[in-house]
């Protein structure tokens, strides 16, 4: 990969996206139990997941030890939006059962097998500057969709 596309690819793959896709996706699996309107799950996981990146960017503002406080802010609102990248399918999908096209149910089962694609691409590039060798870059994106899946699980199981 190009030095231009992996510096691209690289502002996508990180730990915050990793974390913000396996939040969603839990998230959503486990209003789902109690929410069966598309709507209402939308808006609540969308808030939902809002308040955890608030409360991670509040997190790491407090742990800078800069003098700087707009550098403090600003870095951290930076570093910590990749979390709202999980919400990018939760809302495609979630809009496409809006309208009647699929039931909230196949909505929630496609959000999460689109996280986990996603948790499993995030895992293969994210392996990319660390390797030339392909088996290895696949191991690393199957590992990181089958921690993603026992993660969103879990996530489910909790609510």
């Amino acid at each position: 990969m190009g030095t231009g596309a992996a510096r691209g690819v690289g502002r996508f793959v990180n730990g915050e996206s990793v974390y913000g896709t396996i939040l969603t996706a839990g998230v959503v699996s486990g209003l789902s139990h109690f929410i069966s309107d598309a709507d209402e799950l939308l808006v609540t996981a969308i808030g939902t997941v809002i308040v955890f990146w608030i409360a991670h960017a509040f997190a790491e503002i407090v742990g800078d030890r800069s003098p700087d406080v707009r550098q403090a802010v600003r870095g951290a609102v930076m570093r910590s939006t990749g979390m709202l990248w999980g919400l990018v399918p939760l809302t495609v999908i979630l809009c496409v059962a809006m309208t009647g096209a699929m039931s909230v149910d196949a909505s929630v089962y496609l959000e999460i097998v689109v996280s986990v694609v996603l948790l499993t691409v995030l895992g293969f590039f994210a392996a990319a500057p660390k390797t030339d060798r392909l088996w290895v870059r696949l191991l690393c994106g199957a590992g990181a969709g089958a921690l993603g899946a026992v993660m969103i699980l879990l996530k489910s199981v909790g609510h």
